[in-house]
């Protein structure tokens, strides 16, 4: 299953395997996946399956959604990915496993 890996940031390793349901990320405590993160938003981004492939979009955040270091407001994402959110960095593993 695909999954989310924090890589940099506050709860460093963490991971959250991902699902058929969205995955929305931030700093509210009833969100699928809390960053401890002062600059996330509470709700600040979804992940979304559709046909196979996977999505990211950034929830209106006050600081933004980077992928690879470029602002997104939806973007596909490929394995290997990194995600940042404030001063977490997450990367995106669609097969194997990561090192």
């Amino acid at each position: 299953m695909p999954r989310l890996v924090i890589r940099a940031g506050a709860g460093l390793g963490r991971d959250q395997v991902l699902g058929v349901a969205p995955c929305v990320l931030g700093r509210d405590p009833g969100v699928d996946f809390v960053l401890e993160d002062a600059l996330a938003s509470r709700r600040h981004a979804r992940i979304t399956a559709q046909g196979g492939a996977w999505f990211l979009e950034d929830l209106g955040s006050t600081n933004g959604t980077l992928v690879n270091d470029r602002r997104i407001t939806r973007v596909q994402l490929a394995d290997g990915d990194t995600v940042r959110i404030g001063g977490t960095a997450l990367a995106f593993i669609q097969k194997g496993l990561l090192g």
